[in-house]
């Protein structure tokens, strides 16, 4: 996609460069989700139910992040 996307079977994920660094970080943030997800075996779920457990971590986990001072 043109964001990012994980092949689970690789262990790879790619994030499109195209992107401004803050969204960057979103894509691999939510990229590695997706990745948790498949490794633990809950990528079962149908796409959309999948996508919208990834969009509902994705922000306050990266606001953790940010909010904490990580550096990433």
């Amino acid at each position: 996609t043109r964001f990012g996307a994980t092949n689970v079977r690789k262990r790879r994920i790619r994030i499109g460069l195209d992107q401004h660094p803050d969204l960057m970080r979103s894509t691999l943030l939510h990229e590695a989700i997706h990745a948790c997800l498949a490794l633990n075996g809950i990528s079962q779920l149908d796409m959309d139910a999948e996508e919208r457990v990834c969009q509902a971590l994705e922000v306050p986990l990266l606001s953790l992040i940010r909010d904490n001072a990580v550096k990433w």
